[in-house]
This record gives C-alpha cells, structure tokens and sequence, in this order.
C-alpha cells in the first residue's frame, strides 16, 4: 500500500478511536486522500470544475472548457446526444463558488506528517524503511534548491533583500529528519 494511502487508513482508525464524528460529512477538515465531492467533479474529465455548466439538454452539469468543446466537435450532448449550442450552457455561480471555496480549504491543509507519527510505523515495519529515507532525501534535495534559489536572488539583487520561498524554514527540521535518529529505520546510515 502506498504510504499517503497507509497514513490515511491509520488517521481514519485514529479518528475512529478517539470518538471522532462521520468524517465525511461531520468534520471541515480534509482527509489527505479524501475523494473531492463528486458534485464538483466533472463527469468526463473526473477533475475539480473551474466554470460549472448546466447542459439545458440533459441536466448535467459539466465544466465550461468540457461544454465548449462539445459544441465545437458536433455541437452535440455528450450524455444524451441531442443538439447542443453555446446559449444552452447555463451557469452555476453558486456551484462554482463552493468549488472555489473547497479548493482554498484543501491548499490551505497542512499535509505534512510530523515525525513522532513516522517513528511508531516505521518500528513496527509498516512502513518501508527504504521508502521512508528516499521521501526524506527528496525533502532535503527541494530544501536545498529552495536556498539555493533564494541566495541566487540575493546576488543578482546585489542587497541581500531577497526574501527566503515559502517553507524554507522547515529545512532544518527535515535535513535531521533521517540522521541517526533512527526515524528512517534500518538502512538509514546507507548513502
């Protein structure tokens, strides 16, 4: 099982545990790997919509970019077939919004795990060693590139007022994620 899947099977168990409400509907939060409500996925594509639709033909509801080429490609309704011009797609603004609104609630998640969840996993040997440590040194290659990207900023400015990327800050804490704490398991002094 892949490790985003596994860690969100064991928060589903924890929040079963500590008496947590119906995680679907009774909670803001969003679960990582939480399917997007199906209302606001388009039909064809299987992706978020930008710009809802109401096809006036069939009642469906699509993305705009989705409808337009329906009516470029044949001018037909991909659900029923019946003819399809651009004065029968019907706007959703409401729809849109709450799309809009799902989207600013899931960038704003926080999906990172902290590291006394990993150690208990990786003792008990769900979670491979070896994935583990490959994460962590992918993590600490973007933290790397992130600083060098930003000191590069700060030469060509000449004044050092080049401003550090978002999440730079974090570099430190994953750089010690996997030395000889024993968070990356066995292996982890391979390199």
């Amino acid at each position: 099982m892949p490790l985003h899947q596994f860690l969100k099977v064991k928060r589903h168990q924890n929040a079963l545990k500590n008496g947590a409400n119906d995680l679907k509907g009774g909670s803001s939060d969003i679960l990582v790997g939480e399917a997007d409500p199906e209302e606001f996925v388009d039909p064809l594509l299987g992706t978020l919509m930008k710009d809802p639709v109401l096809l006036t033909t069939s009642q469906r509801v699509i993305d705009r970019s989705v409808a337009v080429q329906c009516v470029l490609r044949g001018g037909r309704d991909p659900f029923d077939g019946q003819r399809l011009t651009m004065a029968m797609l019907v706007p959703q603004p409401e729809l849109a919004e709450r799309i809009q609104e799902f989207r600013r609630r899931k960038q704003q998640f926080d999906v990172s795990v902290a590291r006394d969840e990993l150690k208990p996993l990786v003792e008990d040997n769900e979670v491979d060693a070896d994935l583990l440590e490959a994460l962590l040194e992918v993590e600490r290659m973007n933290t790397m590139a992130r600083r060098a990207a930003s000191e590069a900023a700060k030469d060509e400015t000449g004044d050092g007022s080049a401003v550090p990327e978002e999440g730079l800050a974090a570099g430190p804490e994953v750089a010690e994620a996997g030395e000889d704490d024993g968070a990356a398991g066995p292996g982890a002094g391979r390199g």
